[in-house]
């Protein structure tokens, strides 16, 4: 309740804003970006079913083009996340099936189904709230964050694999101490 009061004093608007939508200008105008987005990573895929149209090039082929231009690290960046979002499907499965196609998508999708599946049966294993089960609801909590905004960024994509990495971590922790035990 109070991440509520504190989007709404900081922001002017709280995801409950949102979903009812109280600004229908932008947010309805959010939903169609969102669907026209995902159109064009189903029209990119259908261009080039097999690798997609290569990591990072779904910006290349968005109707609002502009020159992508980074500088050196005292420079100030000349394209804002805003803006750089705008090239983004703001769905990470969208953004895999355009970039890399059928096997990038399969890949990915057989990689989290079998994270799913480990996380399951970590959390059928424990009792009560372990260290581990944190990190697991936030990788859970990452994903849901891709798959409704953009998820090129560093800190996004970092953190989603960082996290991954110390449950993986963990996990290979406690088998090698189960195995030396026995």
């Amino acid at each position: 309740m109070a991440s509520i009061f504190l989007s709404s004093a900081v922001y002017s608007f709280n995801i409950l804003d949102r979903f009812a939508l109280k600004n229908e200008s932008e947010d309805v105008g959010t939903l169609t970006f969102r669907i026209n987005a995902g159109k064009k990573s189903i029209e990119l895929f259908k261009s080039s079913p097999l690798f997609g149209v290569g990591l990072g090039n779904y910006g290349n082929y968005s109707e609002e083009r502009t020159q992508f231009e980074f500088h050196l690290l005292n420079q100030r960046n000349r394209l804002t996340y805003q803006e750089l979002g705008s090239y983004s499907p703001h769905n990470v499965l969208f953004s895999v099936l355009a970039e890399s196609g059928v096997f990038g998508i399969t890949t990915f999708l057989i990689l989290l189904a079998y994270f799913f599946f480990r996380d399951i049966s970590y959390i059928n294993k424990e009792y009560g709230i372990s260290f581990p089960m944190v990190y697991i609801v936030s990788f859970w909590t990452m994903f849901v964050f891709m798959l409704f905004n953009p998820s090129h960024s560093i800190f996004v994509v970092g953190w989603f694999w960082l996290i991954r990495g110390v449950i993986e971590a963990t996990y290979s922790v406690k088998t090698f101490k189960v195995n030396d035990l026995t």
